[in-house]
């Protein structure tokens, strides 16, 4: 077997990188939203709003350079957080 260069790899199109950094944002933004069920889980509403934030305008840029399907499942994940975010805010009681 032969061993791969560095010019041999082939990095994705910035669209690919793009669009699966929203998604892992989007874990973040559930995880911060105490929505990812796990020990120790800790609400911050701050880190939340940025991941959500930051998503939006991402998806403002990639969205017309994806397909259709991928451009709205992006934008679904989006509101998806949304609505998530405005319940977990009008709900929250910081731990004293």
């Amino acid at each position: 077997m032969s061993e791969k260069k560095p010019e041999d790899l082939k990095l994705p199109n910035v669209e690919i990188l793009l669009a699966n950094f929203i998604g892992i944002l989007g874990n973040k933004a559930y995880d911060s939203l105490g929505l990812i069920p796990k020990e120790g889980t800790k609400i911050d509403l701050n880190q939340a709003k940025l991941a959500i934030d930051s998503m939006n305008a991402m998806i403002e840029v990639v969205g017309p350079m994806v397909d259709k399907k991928q451009s709205q499942e992006l934008r679904n994940l989006l509101a998806s957080l949304r609505m998530s975010y405005v319940q977990r805010a009008g709900n929250y009681v910081p731990p004293k």
